[in-house]
Protein backbone atom coordinates (compact mmCIF):
# COMPACT_ATOMS: atom_id res chain seq x y z
CA UNK A 1 0.00 0.00 0.00
CA UNK A 2 2.96 2.29 0.95
CA UNK A 3 4.50 2.05 -2.59
CA UNK A 4 1.41 2.60 -4.34
CA UNK A 5 0.91 5.64 -2.25
CA UNK A 6 4.80 6.93 -2.85
CA UNK A 7 4.52 6.14 -6.72
CA UNK A 8 1.75 8.44 -6.95
CA UNK A 9 3.30 10.99 -4.80
CA UNK A 10 6.42 11.08 -6.47
CA UNK A 11 4.15 12.02 -9.82
CA UNK A 12 3.65 15.04 -7.98
CA UNK A 13 6.09 18.22 -8.48
CA UNK A 14 9.05 17.07 -5.84
CA UNK A 15 9.80 19.10 -2.68
CA UNK A 16 13.47 19.58 -4.67
CA UNK A 17 11.57 21.26 -7.55
CA UNK A 18 9.60 23.24 -5.05
CA UNK A 19 12.65 25.29 -3.31
CA UNK A 20 14.07 26.06 -6.73
CA UNK A 21 10.88 27.49 -8.17
CA UNK A 22 11.09 29.86 -4.64
CA UNK A 23 8.08 28.49 -3.27
CA UNK A 24 7.94 29.71 0.21
CA UNK A 25 7.82 26.17 2.31
CA UNK A 26 7.08 24.81 5.64
CA UNK A 27 7.89 21.62 7.83
CA UNK A 28 8.24 20.02 11.04
CA UNK A 29 11.13 18.42 13.06
CA UNK A 30 9.62 15.15 14.65
CA UNK A 31 11.29 13.58 17.55
CA UNK A 32 8.60 10.58 17.59
CA UNK A 33 7.95 8.22 15.78
CA UNK A 34 4.05 8.10 15.28
CA UNK A 35 2.71 7.44 11.86
CA UNK A 36 -0.35 9.15 13.49
CA UNK A 37 1.29 12.12 14.57
CA UNK A 38 2.90 12.18 10.79
CA UNK A 39 -0.42 11.64 9.66
CA UNK A 40 -1.79 14.87 11.83
CA UNK A 41 1.23 17.21 10.35
CA UNK A 42 0.16 16.67 7.12
CA UNK A 43 -3.17 16.91 7.37
CA UNK A 44 -2.25 20.49 9.00
CA UNK A 45 -0.93 21.11 6.09
CA UNK A 46 3.06 21.29 6.35
CA UNK A 47 4.99 20.98 3.34
CA UNK A 48 7.12 18.82 4.89
CA UNK A 49 8.34 16.55 8.12
CA UNK A 50 11.92 15.74 9.30
CA UNK A 51 12.03 12.33 10.52
CA UNK A 52 14.93 12.82 12.76
CA UNK A 53 16.82 10.02 13.75
CA UNK A 54 19.96 11.80 15.07
CA UNK A 55 17.85 13.14 18.14
CA UNK A 56 14.92 11.24 17.86
CA UNK A 57 14.27 7.48 19.04
CA UNK A 58 13.86 5.27 15.97
CA UNK A 59 15.69 3.71 13.46
CA UNK A 60 14.97 2.22 9.65
CA UNK A 61 12.20 0.75 10.09
CA UNK A 62 10.31 3.36 12.62
CA UNK A 63 10.73 5.72 9.97
CA UNK A 64 9.01 3.44 6.74
CA UNK A 65 5.90 4.04 8.62
CA UNK A 66 6.43 7.76 9.22
CA UNK A 67 6.83 8.47 5.24
CA UNK A 68 4.22 6.21 4.36
CA UNK A 69 1.67 8.61 6.48
CA UNK A 70 3.42 11.57 5.23
CA UNK A 71 2.69 10.35 1.48
CA UNK A 72 -0.50 9.90 2.27
CA UNK A 73 -1.27 13.51 3.19
CA UNK A 74 1.19 14.35 -0.35
CA UNK A 75 3.22 15.40 2.63
CA UNK A 76 7.55 15.47 1.58
CA UNK A 77 9.64 13.36 4.06
CA UNK A 78 13.00 14.31 4.86
CA UNK A 79 14.89 12.10 7.23
CA UNK A 80 17.82 13.22 9.41
CA UNK A 81 20.35 10.62 9.86
CA UNK A 82 21.89 9.82 12.99
CA UNK A 83 25.56 10.40 11.82
CA UNK A 84 27.22 10.78 8.36
CA UNK A 85 27.86 7.65 7.07
CA UNK A 86 27.24 5.97 3.83
CA UNK A 87 25.54 2.71 5.52
CA UNK A 88 23.00 5.21 7.06
CA UNK A 89 22.52 7.12 4.00
CA UNK A 90 22.12 3.86 2.00
CA UNK A 91 19.66 2.59 4.36
CA UNK A 92 17.59 5.60 4.59
CA UNK A 93 17.27 6.24 0.64
CA UNK A 94 15.93 3.08 0.13
CA UNK A 95 13.19 3.92 1.97
CA UNK A 96 12.22 6.44 -0.75
CA UNK A 97 12.20 9.93 1.23
CA UNK A 98 12.23 12.93 -0.82
CA UNK A 99 15.36 14.30 1.09
CA UNK A 100 18.14 12.86 3.66
CA UNK A 101 19.67 15.32 6.12
CA UNK A 102 22.95 14.84 6.98
CA UNK A 103 24.37 16.38 10.31
CA UNK A 104 27.22 17.59 12.07
CA UNK A 105 29.32 18.91 9.08
CA UNK A 106 32.20 20.67 9.13
CA UNK A 107 34.12 21.05 5.86
CA UNK A 108 34.20 20.54 2.45
CA UNK A 109 35.47 17.38 1.70
CA UNK A 110 32.68 16.10 4.79
CA UNK A 111 30.12 17.60 2.19
CA UNK A 112 31.59 15.79 -0.77
CA UNK A 113 31.36 12.20 1.00
CA UNK A 114 27.63 13.25 1.87
CA UNK A 115 26.81 13.82 -1.56
CA UNK A 116 28.54 11.14 -2.88
CA UNK A 117 27.16 8.70 -0.40
CA UNK A 118 23.70 9.45 -2.51
CA UNK A 119 25.07 8.84 -5.56
CA UNK A 120 25.55 5.52 -7.60
CA UNK A 121 28.54 3.47 -8.89
CA UNK A 122 30.14 3.93 -10.61
CA UNK A 123 30.42 8.03 -10.07
CA UNK A 124 30.10 7.80 -6.50
CA UNK A 125 30.11 4.87 -3.38
CA UNK A 126 26.61 3.88 -3.82
CA UNK A 127 25.39 0.33 -4.26
CA UNK A 128 22.36 -0.40 -6.45
CA UNK A 129 19.91 -2.30 -5.09
CA UNK A 130 16.82 0.30 -6.89
CA UNK A 131 15.01 -3.13 -8.50
CA UNK A 132 14.14 -4.41 -5.07
CA UNK A 133 13.83 -1.45 -2.60
CA UNK A 134 11.01 0.30 -1.02
CA UNK A 135 12.55 3.92 -2.75
CA UNK A 136 11.74 2.20 -6.62
CA UNK A 137 8.22 0.45 -5.90
CA UNK A 138 10.56 -2.35 -5.59
CA UNK A 139 11.63 -1.86 -8.93
CA UNK A 140 8.04 -0.77 -10.53
CA UNK A 141 9.53 2.45 -11.11
CA UNK A 142 11.19 2.03 -13.82
CA UNK A 143 12.42 5.72 -14.32
CA UNK A 144 14.09 5.84 -10.80
CA UNK A 145 17.60 5.43 -11.72
CA UNK A 146 17.27 8.33 -14.31
CA UNK A 147 15.17 10.47 -11.46
CA UNK A 148 16.79 10.21 -8.64
CA UNK A 149 19.10 12.65 -8.80
CA UNK A 150 16.51 15.67 -10.02
CA UNK A 151 14.46 14.26 -7.19
CA UNK A 152 16.22 14.00 -4.40
CA UNK A 153 17.16 17.01 -1.91
CA UNK A 154 20.40 16.88 0.19
CA UNK A 155 20.89 18.38 3.13
CA UNK A 156 24.25 19.19 4.64
CA UNK A 157 24.04 21.13 7.79
CA UNK A 158 27.16 22.64 8.85
CA UNK A 159 27.44 23.08 12.49
CA UNK A 160 30.37 24.57 12.79
CA UNK A 161 33.26 27.70 11.90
Amino acid sequence: MCAAAVASFVQSQPLKARLKNGETLYGIFFLSFSPTLAEIAGLAGYDFAVVDMEHGHGGISDALPCICALVSTNTASILRLPESSATWAKKTLDLGPQGIMFPMIDSRKSTQKAVSYCRFLPNSVRGSTHTIVQASDYGINEGYLSNYKEALLIVCQVKSK
